[in-house]
């Protein structure tokens, strides 16, 4: 929680006696902005949309980890990763590892194959998270309105592709895709893909999970991703957000730091589901720093997340029931396809 002894910048006071009607502003800002992406989201789906309908969604894991004690641990970039790729390599076995897409790379020159990636940002930027790597037996979640250049590169890699769909019934686009998609799935928006990772952990039946590498601001203005995120993706970001439009906001420990509209509506986005949607998933932010705090997220250290809650070799059972249900569902496919035509009377 956040101490409220000693105010560390001029508005503490201000925002934290109306810290709700703060958030609320800035994650309607944001929404209002979102929702001018509906043309993009159909340009997108349009390219898309012969493959998404052929193909699977992630529907197929609905509950595979329900009642089992898997933790999950979700992997943002952000600079606080880095003092946590030892420990994370250490017990992949221990846990069921969600990569957001701009993690990836760092996980993979550290020798860590996560368990699934989730991808949902609709720009051409992503697709250099997956050039050039080796996605074999690694699950790929990929939004339907994806941009083509990423599913693109997610399948020159060889990525077990499962599509979802963006759950915002305020947005006529996006309910007009989930009915065209064919049934996928959907995840609610959260504005960041952080929010995508939190619900298909939930969408498993998983309800432990540790968030690392979320910052969610910029201690530093010079370094706003891990060392191992592209220079191409470091330098969008600072001249889109550490450039532009920062805003106060209280850490962990309710001191000033700078960050994003973005970053703030998933704080409030995080908040709200997690004491409304799903009081019972337990939340652990094990970043270390940043702005990922609120009534229902416990600070604590990763080491102890890991010493608390991980389950020896459970995440290694995970990766083998979900290769045997993929095995299990293509063959059903088959099994379809190989059919005998009904001969007409």
């Amino acid at each position: 929680m956040i101490s409220r002894a000693e105010p560390s910048f001029p508005l503490y006071n201000q925002i934290m006696e109306n810290l709700e009607a703060y958030v609320a502003e800035i994650r309607e800002s944001y929404r209002e902005k979102a929702q001018a992406l509906g043309d993009i989201y159909i340009e997108n789906f349009s390219y898309l949309h012969a493959y998404i309908r052929e193909g699977k969604g992630i529907k197929i894991f609905k509950g595979i980890f329900k009642g089992s004690e898997l933790p999950a641990v979700i992997v943002g970039a952000g600079p606080s990763l880095d003092q946590h790729v030892e420990a994370l390599k250490a017990s992949k076995d221990n846990c069921f590892i969600i990569c957001l897409d701009a993690a990836y790379p760092v996980l993979e020159k550290n020798g860590i194959q996560p368990h699934c990636i989730v991808c949902l940002d609709h720009s051409d930027r992503q697709w250099f998270n997956f050039k050039d790597r080796d996605l074999q037996g690694t699950f790929v979640m990929l939004s339907t309105t994806i941009h083509p250049l990423t599913f693109d590169e997610v399948r020159r890699s060889k990525g077990r592709v499962l599509w979802f769909n963006i759950a915002d019934g305020s947005t006529p686009v996006c309910k007009a895709i989930s009915k065209m998609s064919g049934g996928k799935g959907a995840l609610y928006p959260g504005s960041l893909t952080s929010s995508g990772a939190m619900q298909l952990a939930i969408w498993m039946g998983i309800e432990k999970m540790a968030f690392i590498g979320h910052d969610l601001c910029y201690l530093d203005l010079n370094k706003g991703y891990s060392e191992e995120v592209s220079e191409d993706k470091k330098n969008f970001q600072k001249m889109t957000k550490i450039d532009r439009d920062l805003i106060p906001f209280p850490d962990i420990n309710g001191k000033e730091v700078m960050t994003h509209e973005s970053f703030v509506t998933f704080y409030g986005w995080i908040n709200e589901t997690s004491q409304t949607m799903w009081p019972s998933v337990q939340l652990f932010n094990c970043s270390g720093q940043g702005i990922l705090h609120g009534p229902k997220i416990v600070q604590m250290s990763f080491d102890n997340f890991l010493k608390y809650h991980g389950r020896q070799d459970l995440g290694e059972e995970a990766t083998k029931f979900m290769n045997e249900l993929w095995i299990a569902y293509r063959n059903q496919l088959d099994d379809i396809i190989d059919v005998e035509p009904i001969e007409p009377n």
